[in-house]
């Protein structure tokens, strides 16, 4: 992606796309798919150089100075590049109120996501208004007759001190289960 590329799509987000949700009745922003940052040029599925990564944390940065009361929360890029990130004088986690990430302990286990959630853990970061970083995982047991997996990955979460979510199916979630746990 060329950075004239990049601008156009950062100004498509700030004008028009982020002003009509802050318009609404909402607490913030969900950036989900900003995984895109941390795959490399070769990735298959979204290649994305360093323009384009570049760009991707630039518009997390552009959101939260134009929405600064506004939460912001970003799913599944919870990897190095955007725990190390530096934007300006900024770190780039500073920016955020929280994040999650999918599928760490359901449908499968997977010991790299929990090691990255634990890592942005260990920063002890704290917002602007003092709140530590809200750090979620967003996992998914098939459905809501799948109780002991839903009870093992709420299970897992929590005692990590994460803040677990547990549905039916990633895609089209037309029910909700309730778990005790």
């Amino acid at each position: 992606m060329t950075p004239a590329v990049r601008d156009l799509y950062q100004a498509l987000i700030l004008e028009h796309v982020s002003a009509r949700i802050a318009a609404r009745p909402v607490d913030g922003f969900y950036l989900d798919n900003l995984e895109i940052v941390e795959h490399g040029s070769r990735e298959r599925n979204g290649p994305c150089n360093e323009h384009c990564a570049r760009g991707g944390l630039e518009l997390v940065r552009k959101l939260r100075e134009r929405y600064p009361k506004m939460l912001l929360v970003m799913q599944n890029a919870t990897g190095e590049v955007t725990r190390a990130a530096p934007l300006g004088n900024v770190p780039f986690p500073m920016l955020l109120d929280g994040i999650a990430h999918e599928e760490v302990y359901a449908p499968e286990y997977d010991a790299s996501a929990e090691r990255e959630l634990l890592a942005w853990q260990a920063m002890s970061l704290h917002n602007s208004a003092g709140r530590s970083l809200w750090i979620a995982t967003v996992d998914y047991v098939g459905s809501c007759k799948a109780t002991d997996k839903a009870r093992a990955a709420l299970s897992r979460s929590a005692s990590h001190g994460f803040s677990p979510y547990v549905s039916d199916a990633s895609a089209g979630q037309k029910v909700v289960c309730f778990w005790d746990h």
